[in-house]
C-alpha cells in the first residue's frame, strides 16, 4: 500500500480446471499486468461437465482478445462452424424452425424490419417470403454452406454471423497449453479445506491433499456444481429456478458422424425435455435434457439411444443439476465463474457465453487489495442480470408451445412466468414492440406459440413499408437461387444498396467447403415454414458478432513539434497514459506533455554535443518518472547511458566503453536499450560494434554478455558503421515463476543487423545462453514484443535509410516457432523497400501496424503503412505517403477505446520526403489508461510538424 491507497493484487488462485477454469486462466495470463501470478488447482481424478460444446458468436471475440489463431483453434478442438440452431417439434410435433445468428432484413427510418414484415403479412401480401429467408445465415445453414464473412460492407456476405461447435475437453486442453506457456502454474490436487481470515472472512488459502497450502489474494471458484469456495466455504445461498425450468438431469453420449456435418446445432423437443445434436469433425455430441419428475432415468436413456443417427461411441453418462444461480457471484475476495455460480441448460448454447461474460466483467472490474464494494456490487448486478435474461429466453422456448401430448408440456405451457418475461411478452403481443436492455444477450424468438398481432398501430403507414418488403425480397429471390431482382418503384429503395443485394445468389453459390477440411453439407429442399426468429429479448449474435466492420479513411493534419534532425522513433511509457518520448539523430530527446499538448526539449542544457544523437530510449515499465537514453552521435565521439528519475528534467550520465551511432546509417533500426519489466534495475543494450551488454544496477555499470554469439565487428572505418545488435526485446510473461516482482525475465530476443547466416537469437535463461532462431536471409531490423510474448520482426536487406531493396515481416510465438506474415499486397506490388516501422497494440494481441521505407511509386520515394487485427493473416493498407519536400514530420493518431476495452487501431503511414526515410515505431497506451495516443516519426531536416488523425481502423478491409 502506498500513499494510503490499497496495493494491487499480485496472486490469483483459480480452483478448478475444465472450460471455465482454463478460459479464466488464459485470459488472466494474457490480459492482467505483468507481475501478477496465476495458479490453477485441479485434479485429474475429478471429471468435467462437457455440455458446452456449442457456442454463440461472442466466443470469437474472446479468442481474438487472447490472440488465438482461429485455424489453429479449429484444428485443435475438432471444431465445426455454426450458423444457428434448428428447433424441431417445439411448437408442435412435426414443426421446425431455424434460429440463425445475424440480422433479418434492414430497418428503414428507425422502423424495425420485423415490423415491416408483419405489416405486409397483415395486408395479405401473397408473395411475402418467410422471415428466415431475409437472413443470410439462415439461408446458408439450410443449404449446408459456410464461408467467413466478407470484409466489404457492401457485400451481402458481410452480414454472415457464425460461431463454433467444438469438443469442450479439447478446448480446455488447448487453453491449458496456451496458459502454461504464458506462465500459469498448474497444481495437481484435491482441495480439502479453505482457510479464512478470522476477522474479515476473506479466503487466505486453500489446502490440498498432503498438507499443501496455496495462498492467494484473489480466488476464482471454477469448481463446478459443488461451488467449493463461494458456496461451501463462504456460504452464499443458491436460488433455484426449478419452478420455471423443471429439467434436472441429462444423459450424454457421443456417436459416429454420418455424412458431412451441418453448420447448425439441432435441438429436438421430446416428451419430457429435449435432445441436442452437435456435429464435430470427429464425432457427434448427443444428449437428452429431461425432467426426472416426468420420465424415469432408464426410459430417458433409451429415448436418447433410439434417436441417434450413428453408432454410439460409448455408454451414456448421466449429469444431475438444478437450474438457478448463487445470490451473489462475487463475495469478499472470491469470484465464481461457470457452474459454481449458476447453471442454465444449454438450449441456446449460452453456457460458455456466461463464462466469457464473467471473465470479461472481472477484467473490467479487476480489484486492488481493498476489494471495493462498488466494483463487487456492479459485478453482481450485471452478471445476475445476464443470468436472468438468459433464463427468460430459455423459459420462453418451453412456454411458447402448443404441445399437449404429455404432462411435461402441459406444465410448461400453463406455468406462471417471471415478471420480467411477462412484461416483454405483453409489449410484444400488443404491438410487436421490442426494447433492448443494456447488456441484453438473448436472441428474440417469435413462433406460432406467441400471440401474432395484426398490423401494429405504432408502425408508420406509408408506401415505403411495401417498398421495404419488395426491396429485401431481392435477397430472398437471390438466395433461393432464382434470378428475380425486384428493384421496387420508390426512391426509398436506395437505402437497400441493391448492388450488394443483387450479388446474393452468386454469393450463396460461392460459399464453399470449410477451410478446416470439413466437407460441405449437401443442399436440400428449402423448408416451407420458418417460425419468426425476430427479436424479443435482444441478439446474442449481434452482441458478440464476427461481422467485419467498415474500413475507415484517415485524415491527418499538421501540428508543430519544433525539433531538429531525423526522428527515428517515438516510445511510449508503459506506466502512464499520454507519456511519450521522441528521439532524434542530432537534436536530442523530447517528452510529450499531454496536458499542454506539446513536445518539451530535454537536453537544452547539455554540454556534450555527441549526446544529442540519441541511439535509443527506454521508459521504465513500472515507474513513469524514470527514463533511460543511449546517447552518442557516431563511433568517433563519446557515448553514454543517461538515466533520469524526473522525466528528463535532470540526468545522471554514465560514460560507456562501447561506441554508438545515433547520427549514422541504421538510426531507424529498433530500440537497442531494453529494461527487464520483471526486474527493472536490469537493463540490456545492443551495441553497433561491440555485441550485447548488460547492467544489473540501473545503468550505473555495464558488462559485456560474452555468451552472446555475435561479439561485434569492432570500431568501423571513418564514415562507416555497422548494424550490430539492432534491437533487444524482453518477454514480460517470462518473469521467473510469476510469483511477483524481483524475478528476472527468462526469455530475451536480440536481432542482429550485421552480415552473417543468423540474424535472430533467443535466450530462455535470462541471457546466460543463446540459441539461433530461423528466419529469412535478411537483417533483423526492428523487433517488438507484445504482452503475451509474441515477437514481431521487421526484416530488411540493408541498414537504411537508403539502399534497402526488400524486406519481410515475421511473427514468432513464445515457443520460438516463426511464421512469415509479410503483407501480400506489398509482395504483389514489387516487394520493394522494407519494414522499419513495427508496432503492436498492448491492448489487443494480434493487432499490429507496419510501415515501409525505400519504396518508389512512379519514381518518387514513398512509404506505406498496413495494419492487421488478425495476427498477420490479413492486412489492410492504412496509408501511402510520398516524400516531396525536406520536412521533418511526426504523425499522431488518437485511438478511442470501446466500452468493452477493445482498442481501435490508427493508421501508421510514414512521412513524405525527397531524402531517405526512417519510419519510426508507433506505440499505444495500455487500455487501463483509457483513450490512447499514437505517433509515427519520420526523418527531416529542421522544422518539424506533427500529423494528427482522429479516425481509427476497426477491421482490415483487404486481404493479405
Amino acid at each position: 500500500m502506498t500513499d494510503g491507497q490499497p496495493g494491487r493484487v499480485t496472486r490469483v488462485v483459480i480452483v478448478g480446471g475444465g472450460t471455465a477454469g482454463w478460459m479464466t486462466a488464459a485470459a488472466l495470463s494474457r490480459l492482467v499486468p505483468s507481475g501478477v501470478s496465476v495458479t490453477l488447482v485441479e485434479s485429474e481424478e475429478i471429471g468435467t461437465v462437457g455440455v458446452g460444446e456449442a457456442t454463440i458468436p461472442s466466443l470469437l471475440d474472446y479468442n481474438r482478445m487472447l490472440g488465438i489463431d482461429e485455424d489453429a483453434f479449429v484444428r485443435a478442438t475438432g471444431a465445426t462452424f455454426k450458423l444457428g440452431i434448428e428447433f424441431r417439434d417445439w411448437t408442435r410435433a412435426g414443426d421446425s424452425y431455424l434460429h440463425p445468428f445475424g440480422t433479418h432484413g434492414r430497418d428503414i427510418d428507425g422502423v424495425s424490419f420485423h415490423q415491416l414484415w408483419l405489416r405486409q403479412a397483415a395486408l395479405g401480401q401473397a408473395d411475402l417470403s418467410p422471415i428466415g429467408d431475409y437472413c443470410l445465415s439462415a439461408v446458408a445453414a439450410r443449404r449446408g454452406r459456410f464461408t467467413r464473412p466478407s470484409a466489404n460492407p457492401q457485400s451481402v456476405l458481410s452480414t454472415l454471423f457464425y460461431a463454433f461447435h467444438f469438443d469442450a475437453a479439447l478446448y480446455a486442453r488447448f487453453l491449458r497449453d496456451l496458459s502454461e506457456r504464458d506462465g500459469v502454474l498448474r497444481v495437481e490436487g484435491r482441495v480439502t479445506a479453505v482457510d479464512r481470515n478470522g476477522e474479515t472472512g476473506f479466503i487466505e488459502a486453500v489446502r490440498l491433499e498432503g498438507d499443501r497450502r496455496i495462498e492467494g489474494e484473489l480466488f476464482i471458484d471454477c469448481s463446478g456444481f459443488r461451488s467449493l469456495l463461494l458456496g461451501d466455504a463462504l456460504g452464499v445461498p443458491f436460488t433455484s429456478w426449478k419452478q420455471w425450468l423443471p429439467c434436472d438431469r441429462a444423459w450424454a453420449v457421443p456417436s459416429e458422424r454420418q455424412g458431412p456435418p451441418p453448420p447448425y446445432t439441432r435441438a429436438t423437443a421430446d416428451t419430457a425435455g429435449w435432445r441436442w445434436r452437435i456435429p464435430l469433425q470427429h464425432r457427434v455430441g448427443n444428449g437428452y435434457v429431461y425432467s426426472s419428475a416426468h420420465i424415469d432415468d432408464e426410459d430417458a436413456k433409451q429415448a436418447l439411444l433410439a434417436g441417434l443417427e450413428g453408432r454410439a461411441l460409448g455408454e451414456p453418462r448421466q449429469l444431475r443439476f438444478e437450474a438457478g444461480r448463487r445470490d451473489r457471484l462475487w463475495d469478499r475476495n472470491c469470484v465464481a465463474i461457470g457452474l459454481s455460480g449458476g447453471f442454465l441448460e444449454p438450449l441456446e448454447s449460452t453456457s460458455i457465453h456466461l463464462i466469457q461474460s464473467g471473465i470479461t466483467r472481472l477484467m473490467s472490474l479487476f480489484p486492488d487489495l481493498g476489494f471495493g464494494t462498488a466494483e463487487i456490487d456492479e459485478y453482481d448486478r450485471v452478471m445476475l442480470r445476464d443470468y436472468e435474461q438468459v433464463r427468460d429466453f430459455i423459459i420462453l422456448h418451453y412456454h411458447a408451445t402448443e404441445r399437449s401430448d404429455s404432462a411435461f408440456w402441459d406444465h410448461c405451457r400453463t406455468m406462471s412466468l417471471p415478471a420480467s418475461l411477462s412484461a416483454k411478452l405483453a409489449l410484444w403481443s400488443g404491438k410487436a414492440r421490442v426494447f433492448r436492455e443494456q447488456g441484453n444477450c438473448s436472441p428474440r424468438r417469435l413462433d406460432r406459440g406467441v400471440a401474432r398481432p395484426g398490423h401494429p398501430p405504432g408502425v408508420v403507414r406509408s408506401a415505403r413499408c411495401r417498398v421495404a418488403a419488395r426491396g429485401d425480397r431481392a435477397v430472398h429471390g437471390a438466395c433461393a437461387g432464382d434470378d428475380r431482382q425486384d428493384r421496387g418503384g420508390d426512391a426509398a429503395t436506395r437505402g437497400f444498396h441493391y448492388p450488394a443485394l443483387r450479388c446474393a445468389a452468386t454469393s450463396i453459390r460461392m460459399i464453399g467447403t470449410w477451410r478446416t477440411g470439413v466437407a460441405r453439407a449437401t443442399s436440400g429442399k428449402r423448408r416451407g415454414v420458418v417460425a419468426i426468429t425476430a427479436m424479443l429479448l435482444g441478439s446474442l449474435a449481434v452482441q458478440g458478432s464476427a461481422r467485419p466492420q467498415d474500413a475507415v479513411r484517415y485524415r491527418w493534419t499538421n501540428v508543430k513539434v519544433g525539433a531538429g534532425g531525423y526522428a527515428p522513433n517515438i516510445v511510449f511509457s508503459p506506466a502512464e497514459r499520454g507519456l511519450a518520448y521522441l528521439r532524434t539523430d542530432m537534436g536530442g530527446a523530447y517528452r510529450w506533455d499531454d496536458g499542454d499538448r506539446r513536445w518539451i526539449p530535454l537536453q537544452d542544457g547539455n554540454a556534450t554535443s555527441s549526446y544529442m544523437g540519441i541511439e535509443s530510449i527506454a521508459p521504465d515499465p513500472r515507474d513513469p518518472d524514470i527514463v533511460y537514453m543511449a546517447a552518442g552521435m557516431n563511433a568517433a565521439q563519446p557515448a553514454a547511458i543517461l538515466r533520469s528519475a524526473d522525466r528528463g528534467r535532470t540526468w545522471r550520465t554514465t560514460p560507456v566503453p562501447f561506441a554508438m551511432g545515433g547520427n549514422e546509417d541504421g538510426r531507424g533500426l529498433g530500440e537497442r536499450l531494453a529494461i527487464d519489466p520483471n526486474q527493472t534495475r536490469r537493463l540490456f543494450f545492443g551495441s553497433r560494434h561491440d555485441g550485447l551488454w548488460r547492467s544489473e544496477d540501473a545503468g550505473a555499470t555495464w558488462v559485456k554478455v560474452t555468451t552472446f554469439p555475435v561479439a561485434g565487428l569492432g570500431r568501423p572505418a571513418f564514415r562507416k558503421t555497422h548494424g550490430g545488435v539492432a534491437f533487444v526485446a524482453i518477454d514480460p510473461t517470462s518473469g521467473g515463476d510469476r510469483a511477483g516482482e524481483g524475478k528476472p525475465s527468462r526469455r530475451i530476443w536480440a536481432g542482429v543487423a550485421d552480415p552473417g547466416a543468423t540474424h535472430l537469437y533467443r535466450s530462455d535463461d535470462g541471457g546466460e545462453t543463446w540459441d539461433a532462431v530461423s528466419g529469412p536471409a535478411l537483417l533483423a531490423a526492428k523487433g517488438v514484443i507484445d504482452r503475451r510474448g509474441v515477437l514481431w520482426v521487421g526484416y530488411a536487406s540493408g541498414l537504411g535509410p537508403s539502399g534497402i531493396k526488400t524486406g519481410a515481416v515475421w511473427r514468432y510465438e513464445p515457443g520460438g516457432r516463426g511464421r512469415d506474415v509479410t503483407p501480400r499486397a506489398w509482395r504483389e506490388t514489387g516487394a520493394e523497400g522494407a519494414f522499419l516501422g513495427v508496432a503492436v497494440s498492448p491492448m489487443a494481441p494480434g493487432t499490429v501496424a507496419v510501415t515501409t521505407v525505400d519504396r518508389y511509386l512512379q519514381g518518387i520515394r514513398s512509404g506505406s503503412a498496413a495494419t492487421t487485427a488478425a495476427f498477420g493473416t490479413t492486412w489492410v493498407r492504412a496509408a501511402t505517403a510520398t516524400y516531396r519536400r525536406p520536412r521533418f514530420s511526426c504523425m499522431r493518431a488518437r485511438v478511442p477505446i470501446s466500452d468493452t476495452g477493445s482498442p481501435g487501431w490508427p493508421s501508421t503511414p510514414s512521412i513524405r520526403r525527397t531524402s531517405p526515410t526512417r519510419p519510426a515505431r508507433r506505440s499505444m497506451q495500455p487500455a487501463r489508461y483509457g483513450p490512447a495516443a499514437a505517433w509515427i516519426g519520420s526523418p527531416g531536416a529542421t522544422v518539424s510538424n506533427r500529423l494528427r488523425s482522429s479516425r481509427w481502423c476497426r477491421r482490415p478491409a483487404a486481404r493479405r
